[in-house]
């Protein structure tokens, strides 16, 4: 990619997590690609940093490597953290240490537009470097961005919000999420909803899913209940073993399926009963697992707008959610277990119907990739 571009897009991914906002992001700026270029930030600790940190006992922050994807060159911006970073952040300044960063960047920055994904880090940062540049800039929030703020972060709320009032549009992947920014506090009107949406799916061969089950060593002759996406608290795992408990009275023959890693593991691996773990799996063995799942679940305290649902619906598999974000946006009430009392065991039943009749809804268009790209398509040339 060479010469100048009309965008540049900034993001915080990283290449080995192909989860739900990876996938989410590339599916937003593909339409793009000719014309932007995509910076991934890639935060570093400095050599007197990293010596510090060793002797401490804390994680380093390592550089981010440069990768392609969809045909998408995602380029590493090395941001130095160093000593000046730290105490700055340590005094509370870290809108000063923000600014600094943005003037050293700034210079790499091509185009008119600045489109940033994920709020806290992008966000707040691409805000800063269009005002060096005095160039527009979008935001998109796609969920933990605004849902999973902590309360007692107030820096991080105050920059946010701050981001939020400066950019020229902020996007938000679901009503929901647009409600959660207004009880953080955010009050403007230079926003939009643009729900995520997905490509038409390719379905694979009876043969290429039963290649793949047997290589998973997933069984034919059970029920399969899949969970798809990071095992973090977010996510509410921790109830499943309950949920499974009240399960084995209805049904026998059924296994859980876990595609995705996380911090959860280790508690899931204990707890369950009846269980694989498939660690990460690629975009196309998300599809030969959907196409065997009988029901997918998903028991989040807190949601964006989940694709794994909509690609779930587009080959027909039910799902049973909880009411967590936009959810309810996507997916019919019948579907979803509202969060709160005895919640196991309502969860559980909602998972049993859903076995014994096998009905899936629609998808709506709103969720299809065209419909997204367009708006977004629009949204940008506008500017």
């Amino acid at each position: 990619m060479s010469g100048q571009k009309k965008y540049s897009f900034l993001v915080d991914l990283r290449e080995g997590v192909r989860a739900g906002l990876f996938y989410s992001v590339v599916f937003r700026i593909s339409p793009f690609k000719d014309q932007a270029r995509v910076f991934n930030i890639s935060y570093y600790d400095s050599f007197l940093i990293v010596l510090l940190k060793k002797i401490a006992g804390v994680a380093v922050h390592n550089k981010k490597q440069s990768f392609y994807y969809n045909d998408i060159l995602f380029s590493a911006l090395h941001i130095k953290k160093g000593l000046l970073h730290y105490l700055l952040i340590l005094l509370g300044l870290n809108s000063f240490a923000v600014k600094i960063n943005a003037k050293n960047i700034a210079p790499k920055i091509d185009g008119k537009v600045i489109s940033a994904h994920w709020g806290l880090t992008a966000g707040i940062l691409s805000s800063h470097i269009a005002k060096v540049l005095k160039i527009k800039n979008v935001i998109t929030f796609h969920g933990s961005d605004i849902h999973s703020i902590p309360e007692d972060r107030k820096n991080l709320v105050r920059a946010t919000l701050v981001a939020m009032r400066n950019s020229t549009f902020n996007i938000f992947v679901s009503n929901d999420l647009y409600q959660k920014a207004k009880k953080l506090g955010y009050s403007g009107d230079n926003f939009k909803v643009i729900y995520n949406g997905i490509p038409k799916p390719v379905k694979s061969t009876e043969e290429d899913i039963q290649s793949f089950c047997n290589a998973k060593h997933i069984p034919k002759n059970k029920k399969i209940i899949t969970f798809i996406g990071n095992f973090t608290n977010v996510k509410n795992l921790t109830v499943l073993p309950m949920v499974e408990l009240y399960l084995q009275s209805m049904i026998e023959d059924y296994i859980f399926v876990f595609a995705g890693e996380g911090k959860l593991f280790e508690y899931l691996n204990t707890k369950m009963k009846n269980k694989i773990f498939l660690g990460h799996i690629d975009s196309c063995d998300v599809n030969k697992l959907l196409l065997k799942t009988d029901v997918l679940i998903l028991p989040s305290l807190n949601e964006g707008l989940p694709l794994i649902i909509a690609e779930a619906l587009a080959l027909g598999v039910p799902p049973v959610t909880s009411d967590a974000g936009g959810i309810k946006e996507i997916l019919p009430k019948d579907f979803i277990v509202p969060l709160g009392d005895d919640f196991e065991k309502r969860f559980a039943e909602k998972i049993y119907e859903k076995l014994c009749n096998n009905i899936c809804p629609n998808l709506s268009d709103e969720f299809n990739i065209d419909y997204m790209q367009s708006k977004e398509r629009f949204l940008l040339e506008s500017l």
